[in-house]
C-alpha cells in the first residue's frame, strides 16, 4: 500500500484572468466528475497560484496570466509536503501567458478556450475546451 505521501496525484489549475474568469463554474463541473478514488488539488492562478477549497466552489486571483508560477507552486509543494510530481497536471486557460519549461512537460494538459499555443511547452499535450462540450 502507498501513503499519501508515495500516491501520484492529479493537479488542476483554472486560469482565474479576466478572459476565462466565467470558467470556474466548468471547472468545478468538471473536477466534481473525477473518481473520488483519485487524489486531486485544485488551484486558480494569474501571476500567482493558489490552493482551493474543493468544497466551496470559490475561486482566487483575478490579474495577469503567468504558466511559471504553477511551476513554482508544484515545485514548493513537492519540496514542502514530500510528495512526488503530480502524475497529470490539467490547466484550463486561453493560452496567453509567458513562455515557461517545467520538470515534467509531458505531464501537463491544456484545455484551451482558444486557439493561442505560443506559451505552451511542445511535449504538453493541448485539447480544446470546446470539443469537451
Amino acid at each position: 500500500r502507498k501513503n499519501d505521501k508515495e500516491k501520484q496525484s492529479i493537479f488542476c489549475f483554472l486560469d482565474v484572468s479576466g478572459s476565462c474568469w466565467g470558467y470556474k463554474e466548468r471547472f468545478y463541473k468538471a473536477f466534481k466528475s473525477i473518481p473520488k478514488t483519485i487524489k486531486v488539488r485544485l488551484f486558480s492562478f494569474d501571476d500567482i497560484a493558489y490552493e482551493l477549497d474543493k468544497n466551496s466552489n470559490k475561486v482566487i486571483g483575478g490579474g495577469g496570466t503567468s504558466f511559471k508560477c504553477i511551476e513554482n507552486k508544484i515545485q514548493e509543494i513537492v519540496k514542502k509536503e514530500g510528495v512526488q510530481y503530480p502524475k497529470n497536471i490539467f490547466v484550463l486557460t486561453d493560452g496567453y501567458a509567458n513562455i515557461f519549461q517545467p520538470q515534467h512537460p509531458n505531464r501537463w494538459v491544456f484545455l484551451l478556450t482558444t486557439e493561442y499555443k505560443e506559451c505552451i511547452p511542445k511535449k504538453s499535450k493541448i485539447f480544446n475546451l470546446q470539443d469537451f462540450e
